[in-house]
């Protein structure tokens, strides 16, 4: 059996505890006093879990994006290797090279929209789901949807800039000789 008792003090708790153990022993001697915690530490270690649930979601979320930027990445390092000779010929008939890569990108940013809103749906849908997961945030908090869909075409933007790029850096007459 576990007796609890509260003591509310205007000093320093660690100060306090000494004086509290010397007045249970002159009451009764045989009193221990030996589990003596402070609100502030009952507090910190009450929200343990969900510091730790949080910790576990942030990084999941991380890895996540380096995943799907990882796929968008190769998604789009395919797709411009694929399309490397059309490439090739818009720009021996003189597209310039910044309209390729703006062009390219602009493609995979679509793409990458119609995917952002689509994840948008599913994560209001499973909103419900993960509010006992939140602390002091709604599940359908628009701030938080619009950070994260900004930060996912960004990373999906970068993801579409590096092989439209790294394309438009070949040679035309070695693109087209490519097929």
């Amino acid at each position: 059996m576990s007796n609890r008792l509260v003591v509310r003090t205007s000093l320093d708790p660690a100060a306090v505890v000494p004086l509290l153990r010397a007045a249970f022993h002159e009451i009764d001697p045989f009193i221990a006093v030996d589990q003596v915690e402070t609100m502030d530490r009952l507090e910190y270690d009450s929200m343990a879990s969900p510091r730790v649930m949080t910790m576990l979601l942030g990084i999941f979320a991380g890895l996540a994006l380096l995943i799907s930027s990882s796929g968008i990445a190769a998604v789009m390092a395919l797709s411009v290797t694929q399309r490397a000779h059309e490439l090739g010929i818009r720009m021996a008939l003189g597209a310039e090279r910044a309209g390729i890569v703006g062009m390219v990108v602009w493609q995979g940013l679509v793409l990458a929209f119609i995917g952002t809103l689509i994840g948008i749906g599913g994560a209001a849908l499973l909103a419900r789901t993960l509010s006992t997961m939140l602390y002091d945030t709604k599940p359908t908090d628009i701030l938080t949807f619009l950070a994260v869909s900004l930060v996912f075409l960004t990373v999906a933007a970068v993801a579409c800039f590096i092989p439209a790029r790294q394309v438009t850096a070949i040679d035309p007459l070695t693109a087209l000789r490519q097929e």
